[in-house]
């Protein structure tokens, strides 16, 4: 398998364990004030109030995964907060060895464009609406809105938000309790802004 090869099919697995992780119903809204999370050395995002860090291998062992126990699994982390706006998801995916990318930013793009955003589409189960391929601090984002069932069922509109580390690939997910998100964005464009990175 090639080492790029190898490296979407990683990506894959872990489009599933954030689909299980969206799965609960909207609770009610939570009036406290945006709280910034240290979810390692390297990377702080900030939520509408403290999140709650789920049970990545529990979760992925109640859905029957055959991959739970894998050590990548063990090692994974994940967050997740619930206000009246939607829902806002933090994973944490490890990598055990530098991802093989493409050097120059156009054939990475290319890549992107090629191979990963159309595999984390196929396994959400969604249609693709934007995609918008950026930067932070010299680190390649990635930003999607796509169409796919929600956990009552009904078509939702989700948002996604990549950025790879180091060893490390960080995915923020908002769904919006209104399944459109017209009238969330400003809460929408908070989180996914709020990243902050120390290298």
């Amino acid at each position: 398998m090639r080492p790029q090869t190898c490296f979407s099919f990683v990506l894959m697995k872990f489009i599933i364990l954030a689909s299980l992780l969206l799965l609960p119903e909207l609770g009610l809204a939570q009036k406290k004030p945006w709280t910034p999370i240290a979810v390692d050395k390297h990377l702080t995002v900030s939520f509408p109030s403290k999140p709650d860090e789920m049970d990545v291998p529990g979760t992925m062992a109640a859905q029957g995964a055959s991959n739970a126990n894998s050590p990548r699994i063990q090692a994974s982390r994940a967050y997740r907060q619930e206000d009246a706006c939607g829902m806002y998801v933090l994973v944490c995916v490890p990598l055990f060895e530098d991802p093989q990318l493409p050097i120059t930013q156009s054939a990475r793009e290319n890549y992107y464009k090629t191979r990963t955003i159309p595999l984390l589409i196929k396994h959400a189960r969604g249609q693709l609406l934007s995609q918008k391929i950026g930067s932070i601090d010299g680190l390649d984002v990635i930003t999607l809105s796509y169409r796919a069932l929600g956990a009552t069922g009904k078509p939702t509109i989700k948002f996604f938000r990549q950025i790879i580390m180091g060893r490390t690939i960080y995915q923020l997910y908002f769904v919006p309790a209104d399944n459109i998100g017209k009238s969330c964005e400003v809460q929408r464009l908070r989180f996914f802004n709020s990243i902050s990175i120390k290298k």
